[in-house]
């Protein structure tokens, strides 16, 4: 039976976020490397926050800059926001603080009724500003 790691960060006292933001990490195995100030996961990996859903295969948090990167095959990402819907898959999803989120590889954004392929989105979801890089 695997065994899951369940973790609640309330990063404004580990990850230097706003108070109002937690996150909930669900993965098979958890490395923390505090030289590098890095938390590393991996297999099975569910991330939850009060904006956004993903899942991947292996993930990086970095402290230094506040930033997650995620692999998959692919990984996804499902937003929780009822007024600022999107979805959306690639290689590699990196999370940079609350609002920007960078999809590449063979990556796919689903928002405000259009669909976007390339190989890097760059997402904005406080201001819905796409930016696509081929």
């Amino acid at each position: 039976m695997k065994s899951a790691i369940y973790l609640i960060f309330l990063l404004c006292s580990f990850l230097n976020a706003e108070e109002s933001t937690k996150l909930k990490i669900q993965a098979d195995f958890l490395k923390i490397d505090s030289y590098l100030e890095t938390l590393n996961f991996k297999n099975n990996i569910i991330i939850d926050s009060s904006n956004f859903k993903i899942k991947s295969q292996s993930a990086i948090y970095y402290k230094k800059n506040n930033s997650i990167e995620l692999f998959g095959s692919p990984a996804r990402i499902v937003s929780k926001n009822v007024a600022k819907k999107f979805s959306g898959h690639s290689d590699e999803i990196i999370v940079k603080g609350e609002d920007v989120i960078i999809l590449s590889g063979e990556a796919v954004l689903n928002y405000d009724g259009i669909e976007i392929n390339s190989k890097n989105i760059e997402f904005n979801t406080a201001t819905g500003e796409v930016n696509s890089l081929n």
